[in-house]
């Protein structure tokens, strides 16, 4: 699986393209696509994914998954 890595110190973020999600997650893409809708809906993280083209989007990994990781159980709270 490829990371890029931004250049920058001061901001070493690793990315990931949403279809190396699908497959480290091992969902469709439809639900990766829903879970990108949700990250990105949260405040803070409007601009956290970076449309660079119509056809490269690029997700921080870190922050992706420590949002995944709080959404566990949360549809037992509704």
């Amino acid at each position: 699986m490829e990371v890029y890595k931004t250049k920058n110190d001061l901001d070493s973020r690793q990315y990931v393209r949403p279809v190396q999600l699908q497959k480290l997650l091992g969902v469709s893409r439809t639900t990766v696509w829903k879970l990108l809708n949700g990250f990105t809906a949260v405040k803070g993280n409007e601009r956290a994914v970076l449309d660079l083209s119509q056809t490269l989007k690029l997700v921080p990994l870190h922050e992706f998954m420590d949002w995944l990781k709080s959404q566990n159980g949360k549809y037992l709270q509704k």
